[in-house]
């Protein structure tokens, strides 16, 4: 239970870093050479890629992030969440 208490903090600190646009708080927890496919960019790679993208994303579209789930299975991590927006900001 101890170790699925800690998989719950490390995805609830992955979703609140992107809700809070505090992207700085995935060092260390996403992995270097993470990959990125969204419909806005395929084939992203790597942490520093991947926080860019993010923060890109928050410019432009300010958005509100709700968490709908999330959970750790083996060395994978899941979060899923619902995001409100509108292009109002800067260029994406």
């Amino acid at each position: 239970m101890a170790n699925e208490n800690n998989n719950n903090e490390l995805t609830l600190k992955i979703y609140k870093a992107f809700a809070n646009n505090d992207l700085a708080q995935w060092n260390g927890v996403i992995h270097p050479d993470v990959k990125l496919n969204s419909p806005a960019g395929r084939g992203l790679a790597g942490i520093e890629t991947l926080k860019s993208f993010a923060g890109a994303f928050h410019a432009a579209f300010r958005p509100t992030v709700d968490l709908i789930d999330h959970y750790v299975a083996g060395d994978r991590g899941l979060v899923t969440v619902n995001l409100h927006w509108k292009h109002d900001g800067e260029e994406f």
